[in-house]
């Protein structure tokens, strides 16, 4: 009766795989009941249950849910929403665990599967932990079935985002949730370490001296910025349930990656939720004498890429990075290691990591000039070059 999943799909932060290839229905109950068993054996046995917008995610959590049940699990089906609403329900239905089927932000032929558990970061060793478990499923007993149960939580989840409004004149805004050419442009103007420069400015204000988390893709201005203001900024490894965990450990107000994901826990849940962090956003524009463009050209003008991906062998990309970090140390290379490596140089830095959701690279670079920024792009492909692999910006 064990279930045996593709290795690929077991990520570092998450489950992922492409549908009808790597991960299945049986794939998805398999892990409901190993989820269960993990969680009944640390003392819990209530689940909250949503899906995203996926064609293929209704399947996939119907047999979840299925899944959940059959181990003794009591299951709270949410329904369809954003990631961050299966979080408040974890945070606030009394439940001991949260289970969403995401894809998160790859192709629409994957899908997945992220995890709470007892109100923490579930990742890492626990996620391979789940196909060990997985493995050494028996049958299980009708007699223990748990009960499954649907909680409309969405209206309730809105009023909590609204109640931290706190505007003083009205504005006029836009929404864009979809998916459409906008995004391009978009993400030209709007990158989500100079959010973070807007946002640790009045946490700080309540919370002097606070350590302020970002990830290790982020702008040095982000870190400059935070220790102006009176902040302790800590790097940190990128992942969301890395950050997540890091600011739990730090009891941080604060925390963001350069992709978008912002954490609060200055009134908050210390979940990412991206509408949260827009009510906020604005709350702080309409208090504002500035428009969001202005406060964004206060900053430190410098230059630097966006987020570069390419893609590697999911043997190899691991293996490049670490041939890449050794030669740095051997050269004493002025570098931080805690994901992938950023080296810091005297036009900038540049940072070289590989995904844990993808078969990919990620590098970035940023300088004060345009010439500082084009030798440090030579120095990230001459340092792939030497592990055989072609860097494509240069």
């Amino acid at each position: 009766m064990g279930h045996r999943f593709d290795p690929t799909i077991l990520r570092e932060y998450d489950i992922r795989g492409i549908v009808g290839q790597t991960l299945s229905a049986a794939d998805a109950r398999a892990i409901g009941r190993a989820y269960a068993t993990t969680l009944i054996e640390a003392g819990g046995n209530r689940v909250a249950v949503g899906y995203d917008g996926r064609l293929t995610s209704p399947e996939l959590e119907a047999s979840l849910v299925d899944g959940l049940a059959e181990e003794g699990a009591d299951v709270v089906r949410i329904g369809r929403g954003p990631t961050p609403m299966l979080y408040y329900a974890s945070a606030t239905l009394g439940v001991d665990g949260g289970i969403m089927v995401t894809g998160s932000h790859n192709p629409p032929d994957h899908n997945g599967f992220k995890f709470v558990f007892q109100g923490k970061s579930f990742y890492g060793t626990a996620i391979q932990k789940l196909g060990e478990t997985a493995q050494a499923l028996a049958r299980a007993s009708e007699s223990t079935r748990g009960q499954i149960s649907h909680r409309a939580i969405r209206e309730e989840y809105v009023a909590r985002l609204a109640r931290d409004y706190l505007g003083d004149r009205p504005l006029t805004v836009a929404w864009d949730a979809g998916n459409g050419a906008t995004g391009e442009v978009v993400q030209e103007i709007l990158w989500g370490d100079q959010l973070m420069v807007v946002l640790a400015r009045e946490v700080l204000a309540r919370h002097p001296g606070a350590p302020i988390l970002a990830d290790v893709k982020a702008s040095q201005v982000l870190f400059d910025e935070i220790a102006r203001m009176g902040g302790r900024p800590v790097m940190a490894a990128t992942g969301h349930s890395l950050i997540k965990a890091k600011l739990a450990e730090l009891s941080a107000p604060l925390a963001g990656e350069m992709s978008g994901h912002i954490f609060f826990a200055d009134g908050y849940y210390g979940f990412d939720d991206a509408t949260y962090v827009a009510v906020r956003l604005l709350g702080i524009l309409s208090r504002s004498r500035h428009s969001l463009v202005e406060l964004r050209d206060q900053l430190p003008v410098v230059v630097n890429t966006p987020e570069l991906r390419f893609a590697c062998a999911e043997s190899r990309k691991f293996e490049v990075v670490n041939e890449v970090r050794e030669r740095l140390r051997r050269v004493r290379a002025e570098m931080t290691d805690i994901d992938g490596v950023r080296v810091r140089t005297p036009d900038g830095w540049w940072l070289l990591r590989a995904s844990n959701t993808q078969a990919v690279l990620v590098a970035r670079a940023e300088s004060e000039s345009e010439e500082g920024l084009v030798r440090l792009k030579r120095e990230i492909a001459a340092e792939l070059a030497a592990s055989g692999v072609e860097f494509p910006d240069q």
